[in-house]
């Protein structure tokens, strides 16, 4: 069978990565880890890992998602419960933890969690299609806290785009089927909140980050043209 590379995540300091391979075109991955510099896979490979992202904390573990094996086909047998887990290096998969989607209440077909670039948050994503996500977090800073909720229902779609201190920027298409980019903050990150950064406008945004900026780009009358915004 063949071997296919699914994706590559480096750690914010570049020491690190880890990698997600397919074998012989299944579903099911395997992430292996390994020192940026030298090349050397630095512990055991992780498996059974299906519909996944990587998402570092620092250089010591990170957060992926994967269902419980079938006993079954793993090609025919249902599969509807996603889960997300953290990784602590040096430590067995068996002892990885199930940060959401641990019982019937959690209960979703796709998972996913995200690090801020400042380290500061975790974003978790869930849905049951493909179209519409939950929104949830934690504060690495307020850990007692607990997963709190941004958006409670699967109506729209909403990721976090950036963060600065308490500041969450958000892309959504709530009441904005063309896209907006809102703001808000963590101590009270619910839809009622929020308030217009990019308004949503005739045409559809896509918005991308970079250097302290925000490039909103629309495609106007055949032409595509990018805005250039601060983060105030």
């Amino acid at each position: 069978g063949t071997t296919s590379l699914a994706g590559v995540r480096f750690t914010n300091d570049g020491s690190r990565l880890a990698y997600l391979i397919s074998e012989g075109g299944s579903d099911w991955r395997k992430i292996i880890v390994m020192e940026a510099a030298s090349k050397k896979i630095i512990e055991d490979t992780l498996v059974n890992v299906k519909f996944s992202s990587i998402s570092w904390l620092g250089n010591k573990g990170f957060y992926y998602s994967s269902y419980d094996k079938p006993k079954g086909s793993e090609l025919s047998a249902k599969t509807d419960q996603h889960k997300l887990y953290y990784h602590k290096l040096g430590t067995p998969q068996s002892q990885d933890k199930v940060i959401f989607g641990g019982n019937a209440k959690e209960k979703h077909r796709y998972v996913s969690g995200y690090v801020s670039d400042d380290q500061h948050y975790l974003f978790i994503s869930a849905s049951n299609t493909t179209s519409g996500n939950k929104l949830f977090m934690l504060d690495f800073e307020n850990p007692k806290a607990g997963i709190k909720p941004i958006v409670e229902h699967e109506e729209s779609d909403t990721y976090v785009l950036e963060t600065v201190g308490s500041k969450l920027f958000l892309v959504t298409n709530l009441n904005a089927p063309n896209k907006k980019l809102a703001v808000t903050y963590a101590n009270r990150p619910a839809p009622k909140y929020w308030t217009d950064l990019i308004p949503e406008t005739e045409n559809v945004l896509n918005i991308s980050s970079g250097s302290n900026y925000f490039f909103a780009e629309y495609m106007i009358d055949a032409l595509s043209k990018v805005y250039q915004y601060d983060y105030d």
